[in-house]
């Protein structure tokens, strides 16, 4: 009776597991190769990566937040701060979201 018990409870604990895990992690060619080159410096090449996995996965709150800070690298605060500024907007809780506010507060202090 007890066996039977947990291993039914097991079964409806990975069945939950499962179902709220939402959808895989996976990462595009487009975002890979834009981080890529992120990573080497080379932004003004990056940023068209991560602008064209945005078009395609405007879900993809990662993607947006490399398309801001090359920009804001590359002297185009003022898009920076547009990107920034809907990251927070559409993806409020992310870990995007919370860089995109440090980001921001960065850009207006330095524009004081």
């Amino acid at each position: 009776m007890m066996l039977k018990f947990l291993t039914r409870t097991i079964v409806l604990l990975l069945l939950a597991a499962i179902i709220f895990a939402g959808p895989p992690a996976y990462s595009s060619a487009d975002y890979d190769n834009g981080v890529r080159l992120y990573k080497s410096g080379k932004y003004s090449e990056a940023v068209a990566y991560f602008d064209r996995e945005v078009s395609s996965n405007p879900s993809d709150s990662n993607a947006l937040y490399y398309a801001a800070d090359c920009y804001l690298r590359l002297g185009e605060s003022a898009r920076a701060v547009i990107l920034y500024n809907a990251i927070i907007e559409k993806f409020p809780q992310s870990v995007a979201a919370r860089y995109a506010r440090r980001a921001l507060l960065s850009v207006s202090r330095s524009l004081s």
